[in-house]
């Protein structure tokens, strides 16, 4: 397994390259070897194939629930439930230890066997997860099947599972995207750096790239049928150096071309398309940054800080039509990001919340459905679901300008108002762009309130932004944070040193 699947931790770096607003967009035109990608002419292989069936299982699970969260605990001790796709129902189906599995809101699991494919054996998956990536085409659900290089495809109606076999031609299958074109993608997590597609007869084609300096691509989706974007990362260089890459597909089977875009990233992980916005986890900041492909503009959203590690580590990234949903790793939360209103919700997987580093649940995947989000908890062994529509009691609003432009050594004052109802105090929390971990360095804040008194209603909480002499120009994320422990509330603000 490559370093980009495992859990990835770098700590101490500075991290201050993206809040310095820089504009980039996609050129063909290159001062370095690195910036523009030749890929090599596409080849197109008739891999093994076959046809066998996946026994099927059904049970009822228990449901926990806390405020917006419900968790299904899963019968089988250490699923490893990983690779969360929506079905078209809203339901979700992921990967386990055992093969693939179809969850239902009522609680109602299909548990479908992989014990049919020769040579599989639970015991030789890696920590026991069988599938990094899933997704639904053609009606079937296909996950790749990292192990033993396969990409499967199950039919639920009658249990059918189509198998093919990648070995010798390709190796870690690892997330999967369904092209605008009705094709099915997918990235793997190996060198050469190649990124692959299956038509509907099962032929596979890969295309490679021959300058792509080390990175691999890992995750990628199409803006309409003949481009899009990926994300890449150099797994074994151990300082996460990656960039965001766009892509445009050939025509009568012509290297795939990909072009540089924007800074430097550090282990970018996934990344989502909304728009002309493209969102991208980092596997190790304290943030996510968004690129605006019209602006040519890059921001960077902090998350909230957590007592017992220096960084939250957001892993993958969804953006819906309202929401750009996140989970973050080591904060062992859920993150809900409303872009146009410059706030965000994270909210605590358990109850009550961990509170040091062995507790958390390694939330890996994520799925956006309709009423919310489903994710895989593979050390807790359960898949959880947050409903978008539950009321977390309290919610914040920014009140007047919520970005400013001073000089060195001057001040901006923020405001943003606290409504609805909580019975305990709130904490405030405050982290910005600047670094890795989100810690402020030459940005210093002040707050009205430490902590929000217990009310009901609507309490100010106003912040005073200095830049310090050291703060070098730029255009810097404030993240200001009320919370319970269970729920955060989180408004954005903008300061730029001439």
């Amino acid at each position: 397994m490559v370093a980009a699947v495992a859990v990835l931790i770098v700590v101490g770096l500075a991290y201050g390259a993206l809040s310095l607003g820089a504009k980039a967009k996609p050129t063909q035109t290159s001062t370095g070897a690195c910036s523009v990608l030749g890929g090599t002419k596409a080849e197109t292989y008739q891999p093994e194939t076959y046809v066998t069936t996946a026994p099927a299982s059904t049970s009822r699970v228990n449901v926990t629930s806390f405020g917006a969260v419900s968790e299904y605990a899963l019968p089988i001790p250490t699923s490893w439930p990983n690779a969360a796709a929506t079905a078209p129902d809203g339901s979700v189906w992921f990967g386990e230890e055992y093969g693939l599995a179809h969850l239902f809101a009522n609680g109602t699991l299909v548990q479908y066997s992989l014990s049919n494919i020769p040579g599989f054996e639970k015991s030789a998956n890696t920590d026991g997860i069988v599938s990094w990536g899933a997704a639904v085409w053609e009606g079937d659900v296909w996950a790749g099947v990292v192990n033993q290089n396969l990409l499967v495809g199950l039919n639920p109606s009658d249990g059918s599972l189509r198998v093919v076999n990648l070995t010798g031609i390709a190796e870690f299958p690892y997330t999967l995207t369904v092209s605008p074109g009705g094709a099915l993608w997918f990235t793997l997590a190996s060198t050469p750096a190649k990124v692959g597609t299956v038509q509907t007869d099962l032929s596979v084609t890969l295309y490679s790239f021959d300058r792509l300096c080390g990175e691999e691509p890992l995750q990628m989706q199409f803006t309409n049928s003949t481009s899009g974007y990926f994300v890449a990362l150099d797994p074994v260089s151990g300082t996460g150096a990656g960039n965001l890459y766009r892509f445009d597909l050939p025509e009568g089977g012509g290297p795939l071309a990909a072009v540089k875009v924007g800074p430097s990233l550090i282990y970018p992980d996934s990344l989502s398309v909304s728009g002309d916005t493209v969102w991208i986890a980092q596997h190790g900041p304290s943030s996510v940054v968004s690129y605006n492909s019209t602006s040519g503009a890059w921001t960077t959203w902090p998350t909230s800080a957590v007592p017992f590690y220096p960084t939250t580590l957001p892993y993958f990234i969804q953006a819906g039509s309202q929401y750009v949903w996140f989970n973050e790793h080591y904060a062992n939360k859920i993150a809900r990001l409303d872009p146009s209103l410059g706030v965000m919700t994270e909210y605590s997987e358990a109850d009550p919340p961990v509170t040091q580093a062995v507790g958390i649940q390694n939330d890996l995947t994520i799925a956006v459905a309709p009423a919310g989000l489903w994710f895989t908890s593979a050390t807790a062994n359960y898949v959880g679901f947050l409903n978008q529509s539950a009321s977390p009691g309290f919610a914040v609003d920014k009140v007047g300008a919520d970005s400013a432009t001073v000089a060195a050594n001057g001040t901006a004052t923020f405001r943003m108002e606290v409504t609805g109802s909580w019975s305990g105090g709130l904490q405030v929390n405050v982290t910005d762009s600047e670094q890795f971990n989100g810690t402020l360095k030459a940005v210093s804040v002040r707050t009205s309130e430490t902590v929000v008194p217990p009310g009901n209603g609507t309490a100010d909480v106003s912040a005073v932004v200095t830049a310090l002499p050291s703060l070098q120009p730029g255009r810097y994320t404030i993240a200001v944070t009320v919370g319970n422990g269970l729920v955060f509330q989180t408004a954005f603000f903008f300061l730029t040193l001439d």
